[in-house]
């Protein structure tokens, strides 16, 4: 009889060791996320304001070098830039939360095609216009017969007209990678019909930041299923920098043609195998058209 009452509490332990709930250490926080839905539903968090194109305008460094417009396309909305002159480079720090000057280690993506040979720049620990990190990845009319797509890794202070900085790390070339180009034409100034964008290849650009660790990813987005799978592939680029600790996100546009949906952040550190589940449920509400 004594042996029979020790069967529940130990099968009640065994069943908390089996299902307990994931250390909070490892959960992983939803801290931005734009779909640029700007008619009907959208899951924009935490403000769906975001998704509007003015609430960009206002981040430009510089904006007499961008102009950020909403467009609609292959059925899902999209931030789309007017301008494409030779010297229109300049840094959009991304409508976010008054605490992103605060984040520290996060995960920043997003969803882009490209209609020419440019670069899309993501910015990430910006804390000023001399102070923050961009990750690019140029398209070099790889699928033309041009040369490989290349990886860049800088730092600012970045001059506004062209893609400089220092470098973190020395520019990588990605042989054998083609990035299809969709060859569309730009919107001219003042022009805000939205048939400008071409269908091409929709491509994820990622950084992780953990401390002074940053892990920057490129793939397509058909690779993988949902936004928070883990990438498929290994980083295009690895580095240790602790010049910029902390800091808001956006876009350094390089002249590029092309387009950005699902801008996000998420933290902590990017993704940990035992937050896949309840990351899952977050993103689960999320844009479910791109599933």
């Amino acid at each position: 009889m004594r042996n029979t009452l020790w069967i529940a509490p130990l099968t009640l332990f065994g069943m908390v060791m089996l299902f307990g709930a994931t250390p909070k250490a490892v959960q992983a926080q939803t801290m931005l996320y734009i779909d640029f839905e700007t008619q009907g539903a959208s899951n924009t968090f935490p403000d769906k304001k975001f998704n509007n194109a003015s609430e960009w305008n206002k981040g430009a460094q510089s904006p007499n070098l961008v102009e950020w417009v909403n467009v609609k396309h292959a059925g899902s909305g999209r931030l789309f830039q007017t301008k494409n002159t030779n010297a229109n480079t300049t840094t959009t720090v991304a409508p976010a939360p008054a605490d992103c000057k605060n984040w520290t280690d996060y995960t920043v993506q997003m969803t882009v095609t490209y209609d020419d040979d440019d670069k899309w720049p993501l910015v990430f620990r910006y804390k000023d216009s001399n102070n923050y990190y961009f990750f690019a990845i140029e398209q070099a009319d790889s699928d033309q017969g041009g040369g490989p797509p290349k990886a860049y890794l800088l730092k600012a202070p970045a001059a506004d007209g062209a893609l400089n900085g220092a470098n973190v790390m020395p520019v990588v070339d990605m042989p054998g990678l083609k990035i299809k180009q969709g060859g569309g034409k730009q919107l001219p100034d003042g022009d805000k019909q939205v048939n400008a964008p071409v269908e091409t290849e929709a491509w994820v650009i990622r950084v992780e930041v953990k401390g002074d660790n940053i892990k920057c990813y490129f793939f397509p987005r058909k690779d993988i299923k949902r936004l928070d799978d883990l990438a498929p592939n290994k980083p295009i680029i690895e580095a240790k920098d602790n010049s910029n600790p902390k800091g808001c996100v956006g876009i350094r546009n390089d002249t590029i043609v092309g387009t950005v949906d699902d801008f996000a952040v998420y933290g902590t550190g990017g993704l940990a195998v035992e937050a896949r589940g309840k990351l899952a449920t977050a993103w689960g509400n999320m844009k479910r058209t791109h599933y």
